[in-house]
């Protein structure tokens, strides 16, 4: 089927974003479905792709036989003035459907910034932007999210919100919306049925008492890397959640309060997911995510025991939401598996007493302890976040980011062995969110802000630390979004209107846009930013997260008092229960702690067992395949990054290169053209020993791992003495398609006759802000012929392999029809000619 934007994708930035076809995708269309959802990212693919909620309930719902997801993302600006020129539709990747032909869409509220890249897609999906102007024919539009726990702002846009986790509660509803659609309820009536359903608020159907979110125990439900392979990410990595919620307690952190209780995922579910991720999809990277991994129960023996399983398999390990403190020596070392360069920590606040204050429990000593620690032990980057506009904050906090920064420059010079690490310091700016415990705190101005920016890097030797600012307009419309209630809904359409698109990308954030939309809705973006009283009903009171409001404000006087609150959910003095701060949540402490007994038993019973791999036989093969249809969208180091990944999902391990930064010992053959397509090109793999297994089976394992447009075609195994790939290719063979009616046949062989009699063929080379090259193309053109093969003319030329510069198949088709509108024209590299092996 040819692809709806098929015409678009030669006029915009990397269409691999709307192409789909990535491994591991679910195409489910026809009869015998009874609801199909389109889940929304607001944001570009590279991005939407690697979060860790959607490919979690795409996968929910296509477990079941009688449901269907598809996903759908944010295009990018480019793409979204040709969808507009052209009247075409936003539609899924999956079955390239619009969205208004859906039953449901659901949009993931992941930032207060995307607001306006959820009105471009439901606009450009054909949907009413308002849900007042929603008819019978158009999809109900839900929206979950940690946003969805105050979005108020969108209550004019969004149906239904879903709060909470949404693992079980999507297919329940689009179970329930099947059946309801299947008894000839219209759509109103669908909305005030799901309205009633369990952790859902409906603007049109509020409930008489706040909704509680859905809290999902992690077991047994579906991790985000068994989800399609992104062909283009942010992360080129397999995303592991550990566990949900956090037990901290960080008086800023929103989900820190929201997410409880604390949920940790089985140990061998952890195992279970690695080794899918390692060895059937062929990822190398293994990411860990949690709000505090190191909180998992017996992480440190967690980590060393995957450590062993990663790096058995050339894998490497990453960590997210490391402490500074109690960091083993088992855990750093689990960390060093492969290919770990950096860390990260989060101190949050410059000095001891304001990490009292925001509950942050690490002090200097822990963080300078720790930057020793891991300067021992090689890694060569160190970033530190940090805040400012904290409650309580004096000169002396900020003088003590700089401070800080010094402190562990100098302790990662004295500790390191060799080269010390490099020190990066972010500051981001606070905002007061809801459902914390300063969520009645007012925001601190722009210019306040500047103000410390600067104070902060006055005091910041640039010599020594790299340092990094959040900018306070971007923060304070954040804060207006997350505090703010229905009257910013006509200022978020506006804006709209008036051009905002992702607002959370630096290069398109515009304030004037919301400045003017500001100022023609007659809403005052001060109002959200002022002080609140605990007394007062709040925007986001509909929602109950658990959290209880009085511990809240318990919390908020604690915080000004600069009394911190020990973790929960860890073991007592006496080890017969869990520490409880009674925040509302109502945790079952002592079946807690027999999770947790669970969990230790788990680990102590597992022993890593690396699948079996041959004995060393260092040899190389040699892969033929083609690069046809939309694979020709793959640049060549985006094919560099997928190759190693079908490899070892194909179980063939490729050696690798020393040093810290190892890579798979590959060659290619040249880089083919942009977006040009090649029949037989050649990849020699050095792998640690031959494959035994026939080749047909490797290639038909190669296959189904690979990207849709790239087939593999054969294998064979190269002998010792045979030189390598670069040294036998002599020559490229290429061919130019043209069609006939746009040449005569006869003229296009005596031009060519010409062309090859010619001793010279004086060629330009032009380079911006270089002068021009001119050089001899004659001796790279080893043959041209014109052959008619169809319906086209097929200019075939061989193109030796030089060392020096070489002519292009633009530049003979120049040569031999110069009048030529090369629109239409193909260009394809049939193969190469190599010396005999």
């Amino acid at each position: 089927m040819t692809h709806l934007y098929a015409d678009l994708f030669t006029l915009v930035d990397r269409p691999l974003r709307y192409l789909g076809g990535e491994p591991r995708t679910t195409v489910k269309s026809g009869p015998g479905i009874d609801c199909r959802i389109a889940l929304a990212f607001p944001d570009v693919y590279e991005v939407g792709s690697a979060h860790l909620g959607l490919p979690i309930l795409y996968q929910c719902v296509n477990a079941h036989p009688k449901l269907a997801a598809e996903r759908v993302f944010a295009p990018w600006p480019d793409m979204e003035a040709q969808l507009r020129s052209r009247s075409l539709p936003l539609v899924t990747l999956e079955t390239q459907t619009p969205l208004r032909d859906f039953p449901l869409v659901g949009f993931s509220l992941q930032f207060e910034l995307h607001f306006t890249n959820i009105l471009q897609m439901l606009d450009l999906g054909g949907i009413p932007l308002l849900r007042r102007d929603r008819g019978e024919q158009d999809p109900i539009i839900i929206a979950g999210g940690p946003l969805a726990l105050h979005a108020a702002p969108l209550e004019d846009f969004i149906d239904v919100f879903a709060i909470g986790d949404g693992e079980t509660m999507i297919v329940e509803w689009m179970l329930a919306d099947a059946g309801w659609r299947a008894q000839g309820l219209n759509r109103a009536e669908r909305i005030a049925r799901m309205a009633r359903m369990p952790h859902a608020l409906a603007p049109e159907h509020f409930p008489d008492a706040p909704v509680c979110p859905a809290r999902v125990n992690l077991t047994g439900h579906p991790g985000a890397a068994a989800g399609p392979v992104p062909l283009v990410s942010v992360f080129a990595r397999a995303a592991i959640e550990l566990s949900r919620g956090c037990n901290q307690g960080c008086r800023f952190c929103q989900a820190g309060m929201t997410y409880r209780p604390f949920r940790e995922r089985p140990p061998r579910e952890v195992f279970s997911q690695v080794e899918c991720a390692l060895h059937e999809i062929g990822q190398q990277e293994i990411g860990l995510t949690a709000l505090s991994t190191l909180d998992y129960t017996g992480a440190d023996q967690l980590l060393t025991k995957l450590a062993c399983v990663i790096g058995a398999a050339d894998g490497s390990l990453s960590v997210a939401s490391l402490r500074a403190y109690n960091l083993s020596e088992a855990v750093v070392d689990a960390m060093r598996t492969g290919r770990g360069g950096g860390l990260t920590f989060a101190p949050e606040a410059g000095t001891d007493r304001l990490r009292n204050v925001i509950n942050k429990n690490v002090t200097t000593e822990d963080l300078l302890s720790t930057v020793s620690f891991v300067a021992q032990k090689g890694y060569s980057r160190i970033k530190l976040y940090f805040m400012c506009g904290l409650p309580t904050e004096t000169e002396d906090d900020l003088r003590a980011i700089a401070e800080l920064g010094h402190q562990v420059h100098r302790t990662a010079q004295r500790a390191a062995a060799g080269k010390p690490p490099r020190i990066t310091c972010s500051v981001s700016n606070f905002v007061p969110k809801p459902h914390t415990p300063f969520e009645t705190l007012a925001m601190t101005p722009v210019a306040s802000l500047r103000e410390k920016h600067r104070f902060i890097e006055s005091h910041v030797n640039p010599r020594i630390l790299s340092l990094r600012f959040h900018n306070p307009v971007e923060s304070h419309l954040e804060a207006i979004f997350s505090r703010g209630d229905r009257r910013l809904g006509p200022v978020i359409l506006e804006a709209f209107r008036n051009g905002a698109r992702f607002d959370g990308w630096r290069d398109h954030f515009r304030y004037d846009l919301w400045t003017r939309a500001f100022e023609s809705c007659g809403v005052d973006p001060q109002e959200f930013l002022r002080e609140r009283s605990w007394d007062e009903v709040l925007p986001w009171s509909r929602v109950d997260p658990g959290v209880s409001r009085a511990f809240l404000e318990s919390e908020h006087r604690r915080a000004l008092a600069g009394e911190p609150t020990t973790p929960c959910l860890i073991f007592n003095e006496d080890g017969d229960d869990l520490v409880c701060h009674g925040c509302g949540v109502g945790c079952d402490t002592r079946a807690h702690a027999a999770d947790k007994r669970a969990i230790l038993q788990a680990l102590d019973e597992i022993s890593p067992q690396a699948p079996p791999r041959p004995a060393p036989e260092p040899c190389r093969i040699l892969l033929t395949y083609s690069k046809t249809g939309h694979a020709v969208f793959l640049s060549h180091l985006e094919m560099i990054d997928h190759f190693p990944r079908i490899l070892r999902a194909a179980g063939l391990f490729p050696r690798y290169t020393e040093g810290f930064h190892p890579k798979p010992k590959m060659t290619f053959g040249p880089a083919l053209g942009h977006r040009t397509e090649g029949l037989n090109e050649l990849l020699e793999v050095h792998l640690e020993s031959p494959q035994l297994s026939d080749p047909q089976d490797v290639l038909a394992r190669l296959n189904a791992n690979s990207v849709h447009g790239l087939v593999f075609n054969s294998y064979e195994l190269i002998g010792a003495e045979t030189p390598g790939l670069a040294r036998r290719i002599t020559h490229s063979i290429v061919s130019l398609r043209i069609p006939p009616a746009t040449t005569d046949l006869e003229e296009l062989r005596f031009r060519i006759g010409e062309i090859m009699a010619s001793p010279v063929l004086e060629l330009t080379r032009s380079h911006p802000g270089k002068p021009d090259r001119i050089f001899d193309a004659r001796p790279s053109l080893a043959s041209l012929e014109a052959i008619l093969l169809g319906d086209r003319i097929h200019l075939v030329m061989h193109i030796r392999n030089l060392t020096t510069s070489q002519i292009r198949p633009q530049d003979v088709l120049s040569l031999c029809l110069p009048d030529l509108d090369p629109e239409g024209t193909t260009i394809v590299r049939e193969g190469f000619v190599l010396t005999p092996a």
